[in-house]
């Protein structure tokens, strides 16, 4: 619906919860502290039973009132969905208690959820809106890739293993623990069926070619999809960046890979041809030739390097000097539900001549107005990207992505700091990790520190899981 030029959501009209004590069944109350993310048809806020103060959930506040039929039924199913897979793996977001309640004349759903402080894999990688100059952890580390990626998998393969299929992975929809662990939340578009008809369903940069078909006249492998997107996820670690805006050949980045899928990554990234091959593997347009999530989790589990470069931590800290954050106006003013994807991530540019062309550390990510803390991003529940534009930004400016001509090699844009043997990289980190990791625990716990946190605590956190 509609208010004059702006767009009015379900979730606007669900009461500001913030600073009350809300009744909750079996006598207990939650008191809400904090508005942590928002969507078209709800809300997330941090709450602490007042049984337990001082230990955080996340309640998500469905508003019921203006869903079809089959919208309740989806969100009946996600609840569902989501709940069998926590009955088995503690790599999910946990769900302890759902119930219905009306409120100022609105029919409501409350999911009380485990807190995840540190927001999603996407704060991670791309910082804060606010964080113009953040650099990510994950760069050239090899070693916290490599655990970083395979608790994704390792969620992901706990889905299948219980019939479940998420069909909407992406850096957004992983959150951080307290603990630094990685775990799967929103499953809004998941699904029972490892076959099915349907297309078009999920974040287009994280879609496969077979779920854009115009034809529509073949079956979808849910698992397969899967695949897919984390393939894609994998690129976003290594490069803090998306390959293309959509995987068909109306998308250039997407028509040239195709052309030339064993050169197009290794041609613009120092990756290893381990790391390629896996990537080509993970990205062939026939689903059935398409890697398993089991053979993935054997090939980054038997992967030692995915840079041939390492990056010099402690030379880079003296030499980086931060550059002014990229903007895109495009993204300022209008939204495009042709790119559901967080607009701080930025597309491949440029073309391969050597190293120091094409892989920038310094880039900042793109800045787009947002609203609010989205340190825990809101799931949208039980509908498609296409039809929820709330949180959507134009990133298809070709003046910003347009790749380089083949024959014109002027683009610069990436530069290498100075690189140290691997185990020099390990033996820093490891350093680090104890007392400060040990610290921000502490300091979440007891409500110190905000959600967001800086570069350091959150790979101190992840170096923590091994």
């Amino acid at each position: 619906m509609c208010n004059g030029n702006h767009r009015v959501y379900p979730s606007d009209t669900i009461p500001n919860l913030t600073g009350r004590v809300i009744d909750a069944p079996m006598g207990r109350q939650y008191q809400y502290f904090e508005l942590l993310g928002k969507g078209a048809y709800g809300k997330v806020f941090r709450v602490q039973d007042t049984r337990y103060p001082g230990q955080n959930l996340a309640i998500k506040v469905m508003n019921r009132t203006h869903m079809s039929e089959s919208q309740l039924r989806q969100l009946d199913h996600e609840i569902e969905l989501q709940k069998k897979v926590a009955r088995v793996s503690l790599r999910v977001v946990q769900i302890y208690e759902v119930y219905h309640s009306y409120m100022e004349g609105q029919s409501l759903l409350f999911l009380v959820l485990e807190y995840c402080p540190f927001g999603s894999l996407m704060d991670a990688i791309c910082g804060t809106n606010e964080d113009t100059n953040y650099r990510s952890p994950f760069i050239l580390d090899n070693e916290l890739i490599r655990q970083t990626y395979l608790q994704m998998i390792n969620a992901v393969a706990d889905c299948h293993a219980v019939g479940v299929f998420h069909r909407d992975l992406k850096p957004e929809n992983f959150l951080i623990r307290s603990d630094g662990s990685v775990v799967l939340a929103d499953f809004g578009l998941a699904t029972s069926y490892r076959v099915t008809r349907d297309f078009g369903v999920g974040s287009k940069p994280y879609m496969a070619p077979e779920l854009l078909s115009s034809s529509q006249s073949t079956c979808v492998s849910t698992p397969r999809t899967d695949v897919w997107a984390l393939g894609v996820i994998l690129v976003n670690l290594l490069t803090k960046r998306c390959p293309w805006s959509v995987a068909n050949k109306k998308d250039r980045h997407y028509d040239l890979f195709s052309q030339m899928a064993e050169t197009f990554f290794i041609d613009r990234f120092p990756f290893t041809p381990r790391t390629n091959n896996i990537l080509v593997n993970i990205f062939m347009k026939d689903p059935f030739k398409r890697i398993s999530i089991e053979e993935l989790r054997t090939e980054i589990e038997e992967t030692e390097m995915f840079y041939t470069v390492e990056l010099d931590e402690e030379e880079d800290e003296k030499s980086a000097t931060p550059e002014a954050p990229v903007k895109n106006e495009d993204a300022q003013g209008s939204q495009d539900k042709s790119m559901d994807v967080d607009p701080k991530m930025t597309f491949i540019i440029g073309n391969a001549t050597s190293l120091s062309d094409n892989f920038n550390l310094n880039t900042p990510p793109l800045s787009t107005p947002g609203d609010g803390d989205d340190s825990q991003p809101e799931s949208k529940g039980p509908i498609t990207p296409e039809t929820d534009a709330a949180d959507v930004a134009n990133l298809s400016d070709p003046d910003v992505f347009e790749l380089v001509d083949e024959q014109e090699q002027t683009h610069q844009e990436f530069t290498i700091p100075n690189a140290k043997p691997n185990s020099s990289i390990l033996s820093s980190a490891a350093k680090a990790s104890g007392n400060a990791a040990k610290a921000s625990r502490r300091a979440i716990i007891h409500g110190l520190v905000p959600v967001s946190l800086v570069v350091d605590d959150i790979k101190n956190l992840l170096w923590t899981l091994h």
